[in-house]
């Protein structure tokens, strides 16, 4: 009798668990239908961006397509696209002199352009650009920079922000450092890190203050959340500092946490091999996560150049989608 009830009771354990692998398979499913659908019919992506030829990742098919993200005959690095792609800012290459003997090396300066190469905009006192972050109404960017004098003379380096229509750079902190996401729905507000900590910087005020104790700051694109790295946990805060909460643990995490541009999804990206350091790795994971149920695919990108951080961003135009899919294929991801 007691064999006969342990058996019944081991029967009904591995019925449980047979029932968690088939619900945790067909949510993981259900979930890859669903980005599918989003970039079938709103064109949402995750982009590698950064440099003028990006990669756009595939969920149909498990692939990198190749995609040209500056228009022809522009050419540039630190590449970043506004949210719906209809704007475009990146660190011109054609340079610019930086002495009065034009004898000296060439300092790519900030430009902005829309896709089809119209409204370009030149900014040649802000050189040494990176993690340029646009708002969500195209008129305010955020980056780290060096500013140079009418002589080519490197100035002040720190975080910046800039009205690209009507007003020159404010500069918001010389030690500070910047991810994006990183502006407040309504365009006034961002997000930033500066020792350990994650500040907020008013437009309005001109002035921050201290959010949280953290690193690698985004924020929400609803204004919700603003997430940030501590330790080896990515957590989530409101915008007042309050409702603090975790969100998951990586420790192999190697980038702030990317938001897509509705809040439903999020993205990070960790290392492949915990004992191998960048200067040797040439592979990473990419994370997708449905933030309602905590829902997860996870792609293996082999990356490139060793040594540096991967630049993703989420995305969404279809007129993407449709170039990307004309054009070649990178490689396949598993």
């Amino acid at each position: 009798m007691r064999g006969h009830r342990r058996s019944q009771k081991i029967a009904v354990l591995l019925s449980f668990v047979l029932l968690f692998i088939l619900q945790y398979v067909a949510s993981g499913e259900d979930f890859l239908s669903e980005l599918q659908k989003a970039q079938a019919t709103e064109g949402l992506s995750i982009i590698l961006s950064g440099q003028e030829n990006g990669k756009l990742l595939d969920f149909s098919g498990k692939k990198l397509r190749k995609i040209r993200l500056l228009p022809d005959g522009f050419a540039g690095t630190e590449v970043s696209l506004s949210p719906d792609a209809g704007a475009i800012a990146f660190a011109s290459t054609s340079g610019q002199s930086t002495g009065s003997s034009g004898l000296s090396s060439f300092l790519p300066f900030l430009v902005t352009v829309n896709p089809d190469g119209t409204s370009v905009r030149d900014f040649r006192t802000i050189v040494d650009l990176t993690n340029i972050c646009w708002s969500l109404d195209k008129k305010y960017l955020a980056f780290l920079a060096s500013t140079v004098n009418p002589e080519g003379k490197r100035e002040t380096r720190g975080l910046w922000v800039l009205n690209i229509r009507d007003s020159g750079p404010i500069l918001v902190d010389t030690q500070a450092s910047i991810s994006c996401p990183a502006w407040s729905p309504d365009n006034s507000q961002l997000v930033y890190s500066l020792s350990d900590n994650v500040k907020m910087y008013s437009l309005e005020k001109g002035n921050s203050r201290v959010l949280v104790m953290g690193k690698d700051a985004t924020w929400s694109p609803d204004g919700k959340w603003v997430a940030f790295r501590r330790s080896d946990a990515y957590l989530l805060i409101d915008p007042n500092g309050q409702g603090e909460k975790s969100l998951l643990k990586d420790g192999q995490a190697l980038t702030p946490l990317w938001w897509s541009p509705d809040s439903r999804y999020v993205a990070f990206a960790s290392r492949v091999n915990p004992l191998a350091s960048l200067s040797v790795e040439d592979q990473i994971d990419l994370h997708v996560r449905r933030l309602t149920d905590g829902s997860e695919k996870r792609y293996r990108l082999y990356w490139g150049p060793v040594g540096a951080v991967p630049q993703f961003q989420w995305v969404r135009s279809s007129a993407l989608v449709t170039r990307a899919k004309s054009a070649g294929i990178d490689g396949p991801v598993r």
